[in-house]
């Protein structure tokens, strides 16, 4: 007996099982309104302001509130759609037996321990989901302590269920599909179908027509009716619940391996990829997490149609983007750098087989290392900075990339620097300390005429005031009563003015005494002249030049010296007024002491020249540093055609964000960041193997791939593969082929395997079909159909083989403009009603129920995929369709003129013919920049010879000659330009020759 025979009773029988459901999960609901209400009363009267205490029950009654809407809000989301399979489940645990049923849908609901409904993910319900011959399953559950629990299920009823909020649309039964009088008998009193209905189905039983073969039919007319469906349907659906038994396999496959899936087209893959994250996610909690996943899918496009199957997923917040994106991903991982420092992405813009292969090519990374070990390559030796200054060159650890190598010979050079400024520093000091103790000394001598005969009139007045005093208060005092205080008083005026007078002699012999002041005049000279040579000296290390105070610690001798002449002369004269000012040997043992000081510095520094080398590399690295990647990531793409413009800006293509990462790998190596764990990527067959490997490389190596596409895919002379034996070298991988052909209708799969002598296994049912148009006229006519067909359904689209096709569509048909969508630009959405007109190479991965193909350029591999994106109407236009007059007309949209578009970047849909004119233009236009520089002159008119390649990116003025015979005029240039340079022997950039040479613009 087929129950599906009897679909009314059977639609009611399952409505009576979903209201049941329904009238549960409402008692919980009211249960949570009531609860609600509770809480918000007693946040109401949980007043504050009156009882402090009462603050945490508000703040409980508040987080209640929250969390039982929330839970209410889940429950109400639930019940719109809320299981789509239902199964009758014998079981036993090893303890007991019995019966279950579980409800299986996209998302699991439950209240507390009660589950209304279970997770397709979950093991046993999966098991029935992806194989509709299963029968038997074995649960096994491990306990924290490792312990196994075995329960043992076989399935007694299985129907799939179509519903609509609390309706019953449909419902198939699945399993076991016919049944017979026993198989009723079993199920009754089990509530998954009522005894009544059992009992009716009894009766209408007639062993003679019992044909169990039947049930096969029933799953495969599902089967194909869920097909169809998906062909009309505008967006990507999910397809939990018609999953194939090699698709379940393939979703099941274990995690640790890397995973190819090869897959004709329609076959599901990306199907399988989506479906499988859900199942890892599942199986293995403890081995990633969520965030660590990356889906790379083919194209913005493909995101966006897949975003709300990613939602009935439970995967959304999973990180999902094309390749290029991923890479502007990880080019943020690493500190300090943004996806957007190359620019924005011209899509329009497409480079050439020839260019690509190199963007993608071992040589491509040969150069970029090329690049950076050129900046490390140094002939300069700290051997013996490290041993005058007794530096320790600590112990090289882990320093493996180019930017360890540059920071670690930044470190040394600094090291060196340090050292060395330090010794001179402390040299400075001391002498520093002479020279002001010696300006002292020299003050002393210059002003002691004039400080003599100050402190003798400074002596006069105080015995002047004394008298004074004394007289005042002699006026004041009485003969009779003071006797003793007038005799103290006139004794005091007798002393002062005993003194006085021999001042004013003092005085007045001083100012005569020019012969000794002359002699000390003398002797100050000679303390200005030892000084002299120090005299531009500021008082702060760092406010002086390296040369200035390298010049000073060479005159220490001399200043040695001068001192202790000086101090032989003073030594001879006679300190005749020390009495008044103090002894000039006081200063003179204070320089003393500061001499020692300086005589007891032993420390070795380094010849100024040599310092100066050290801190020209160590200035000239540091610059390098800071552009490294810019400076490697200009001359990658110079290499392709592609040139900075008058501002220094580079146009941005599509292959930017991979050439920005390997460049930053190659430099930075692996960031500290947090690394995927796994990376899903669709149409992996586009992924050339040095993409692959930098992936892998990015992730620490540690990365699992699993990766979706079809090698029939590849586009011929496009980057990417041809056969998944290349990828051999980088990851080991199992592989699982499939050819059966899901998507499309059985005539396209047909028409395909004709076209292309392939054998894939058609699966659809039929539909509207292959249309061959042979001419230009039924090219139209068709085109002119569809334009105007009011009943078309689905959407559609038109798969051009190039942009100037796309340009000839909305040219010679301008007046239906409302009815195309033009994506070969900067537009990835697709539109729902109208011909969406897309380029081929951005095709992969999507589907349409109508498709119109102008295949007259399109090459074997691109056929194969525009002709399987049409899921249900295929219309082929083979012949070349002539665009005279269309190919150049997107570059004229942003170019003024033609003559200002032979300065763009060489670019694909750019006359390459044209390509090596540009770039001359380029390089001569840049040259008259630097013909008339005034450095280049100076070196010219001073008889050096010169090679000038500043006009290229990284180029440097080249002075040509060894270093002893330019050295004067490389260094009268330095000083009158700002400039700063540095030797170098042998350099390749000018013939293995030797010179000087500097980035300056100048």
């Amino acid at each position: 007996m087929n129950l599906n025979e009897y679909p009314e009773e059977l639609k009611n029988e399952e409505q009576f099982a979903l209201d049941k459901l329904i009238a549960k999960m409402d008692r919980v609901l009211n249960s949570l309104d009531h609860r609600m209400k509770e809480y918000v009363r007693e946040a109401k009267n949980a007043d504050i302001s009156l009882n402090p205490d009462l603050y945490l029950s508000q703040l409980m009654a508040q987080k209640g509130i929250k969390d039982t809407a929330e839970y209410r809000e889940k429950l109400l989301q639930s019940r719109d759609e809320l299981y789509r399979s239902r199964l009758l489940l014998k079981y036993n645990d090893g303890t007991e037996e019995g019966i279950r049923e579980i409800k299986v849908g996209l998302h699991s609901c439950s209240y507390g321990s009660k589950k209304y409904v279970v997770s397709w993910t979950m093991p046993v319900c999966r098991h029935y989901l992806f194989d509709n011959n299963n029968t038997d399953f074995e649960s096994i559950v491990k306990d924290k302590d490792g312990k196994e629990y075995h329960t043992k299920y076989s399935l007694l009823i299985k129907n799939e269920v179509t519903l609509r909020f609390t309706r019953v649309k449909k419902v198939i039964n699945m399993f076991p599909g016919v049944f017979n009088d026993t198989d009723l008998e079993k199920i009754k009193n089990t509530d998954f179908f009522s005894n009544d209905f059992i009992e009716k189905m009894i009766s209408r039983f007639n062993p003679d027509e019992y044909k169990p073969d039947q049930a096969a039919e029933i799953i495969s007319d599902e089967f194909l009716q869920e097909l169809l469906q998906r062909r009309s349907s505008p967006e990507f659906r999910n397809i939990v619940f018609s999953i194939q038994k090699k698709q379940g396999e393939i979703i099941q496959a274990p995690y640790e391996r890397n995973l190819i899936v090869q897959g004709c087209a329609g076959s599901g893959k990306s199907m399988i990829m989506l479906h499988r994250l859900p199942i890892l996610l599942y199986d293995n909690p403890n081995s990633f997490s969520r965030t660590s996943l990356y889906i790379i899918s083919p194209s913005q496009t493909y995101t966006q149609l897949a975003d709300n199957m990613r939602h009935q997923l439970e995967i959304s917040d999973i990180n999902m983007g094309t390749i290029e994106q991923y890479y502007d991903y990880c080019i943020e991982k690493y500190p300090g750098y943004k996806a957007s420092e190359y620019g924005r992405i011209s899509y329009s813009d497409k480079l050439n087989s020839e260019q690509e292969a190199y963007i993608y090519s071992k040589k491509c990374i040969f150069d970029i290392k090329q690049h950076f070990e050129g900046i490390l390559n140094s002939k300069l030796s700290l051997k013996l900075a490290f041993s005058e200054l007794g530096i320790n060159e600590n112990e090289r650890r882990n320093i493996t990339t180019y930017y360890q190598k540059i920071n670690y010979r930044l470190l040394l050079l600094q090291s060196a620097l340090t050292a060395n400024e330090n010794v001179i520093e402390r040299y400075f000091v001391c002498i520093q300390a002479v020279v002001d103790s010696l300006k002292d000394l020299s003050a002393t001598l210059r002003y002691r005429k004039q400080k003599t005969i100050q402190a003798l009139s400074n002596r006069i007045n105080s015995f002047e005031k004394e008298i004074e005093r004394a007289q005042i208060e002699l006026k004041k005092l009485d003969e009779n009563k003071n006797a003793d205080a007038i005799k103290n008083r006139l004794n005091i005026i007798d002393y002062n003015r005993k003194h006085l007078e021999q001042t004013i002699e003092e005085k007045r012999v001083a100012e005569l005494d020019d012969d000794y002041f002359n002699s000390l005049s003398l002797l100050n000279d000679k303390v200005e002249a030892v000084i002299d040579p120090f005299q531009g000296l500021n008082n702060g290390f760092t406010q002086n030049t390296i040369e200035s105070v390298y010049h000073a610690v060479g005159l220490v001798g001399q200043l040695i010296g001068g001192f202790y002449m000086l101090s032989w002369e003073i030594s001879k004269i006679e300190d005749k007024y020390s009495g008044y000012l103090g002894a000039i040997s006081q200063d003179v043992d204070k320089t003393q002491q500061e001499i020692k000081r300086l005589q007891e510095r032993n420390e070795k520094y380094l010849d100024l020249e040599y310092y100066n080398r050290i801190q020209e590399e160590h200035n000239a690295l540091s610059e390098e540093s800071k552009k490294a990647v810019k400076n490697a990531y200009r001359i990658v793409m110079a290499n392709i055609g592609i040139e900075s413009d008058e501002k220094g800006n580079i146009k941005a293509l599509k292959c930017s964000p991979y050439v920005y990462l390997q460049i930053l790998f190659q430099y930075r190596g692996i960031s500290s960041m947090q690394k995927e764990s796994l990376l899903a990527i669709d149409e992996a067959q586009g992924i050339a193997p040095e993409e692959l490997n930098l992936l892998k490389n990015v992730n620490g190596g540690n990365v699992i791939f699993n990766l979706y596409g079809d090698i029939n895919q590849h586009i011929e002379g496009s980057k990417g593969i041809d056969s998944w034996e290349e990828y051999s070298d980088i990851i080991d991988f199992d592989i699982q082929e499939m050819k059966e052909n899901y998507r499309n209708a059985s005539q396209i799969t047909n028409y395909c395997n004709r076209f292309f002598n392939m054998d894939m296994v058609p699966i659809n049912t039929s539909g509207k079909g292959v249309h061959e148009l042979s001419n230009i006229f039924e090219f139209r006519t068709e085109l002119y159909n569809q334009l105007f067909d009011n009943k078309r359904t689905g959407l559609a689209a038109i798969l051009v083989g190039n942009d100037a096709e796309a340009r000839y569509l909305m040219g010679e048909y301008s007046e239906y403009e409302n009815k195309f969508h033009d994506m070969t630009g900067e537009d990835f959405g697709i539109h729902r009603t109208r011909w969406n007109i897309i380029h081929i190479d951005d095709a992969k991965g999507l589907e349409f129920s109508s498709v119109i193909v102008l295949a007259g350029r399109m090459s074997r591999n691109q056929k194969y995929i525009a002709f399987t994106r049409a899921l249900d109407d295929l219309y082929v236009y083979s012949e070349v369709i002539d665009v005279n007059g269309y190919e150049k007309q997107g570059q004229n949209k942003q170019q003024n003129n033609n003559e200002q578009s032979k300065t763009k970047p060489v670019i694909v849909h750019i006359d390459y013919a044209n390509a090596s004119n540009c770039k001359k233009q380029k390089k001569e236009s840049k040259k008259k920049e630097y013909k008339d520089s005034e450095l280049r002159k100076f070196f010219e008119e001073s008889g050096l010879d010169v090679v000038d390649k500043r006009d290229k990116v990284g180029g440097r003025l080249w002075v040509l000659g060894e270093k002893t015979a330019i050295k004067s005029v490389i260094n009268a240039a330095m000083s009158k330009f700002q400039i700063s340079g540095k030797y170098i022997s042998s350099s390749k950039e000018i013939g293995n020759r030797n010179g000087w040479c500097t980035k300056s613009d100048k």
